[in-house]
């Protein structure tokens, strides 16, 4: 599952409307139905501020090529 897909059904999971949530998190509105709708963002540090109220974090692991 997508990062979106997955932030978009904890979200209703939470029963916030995007209103709601984005109020609770911090983040703008607009943010929050471009992330739900999967328009390219570059504000990671948005999505890891989200992922930390829903009680989860990013983690990014490098490949060892061989």
């Amino acid at each position: 599952m997508k990062i979106e897909e997955e932030i978009k059904q904890l979200r209703k999971e939470t029963n916030l409307t995007q209103v709601e949530f984005a109020e609770r998190v911090g983040v703008g509105l607009r943010f929050i139905r471009k992330l739900e709708q999967n328009k390219p963002t570059v504000r990671l540090d948005k999505v890891n501020q989200i992922l930390d109220f829903l009680g989860y974090h990013l983690e990014v692991i490098r490949n060892e090529k061989k």
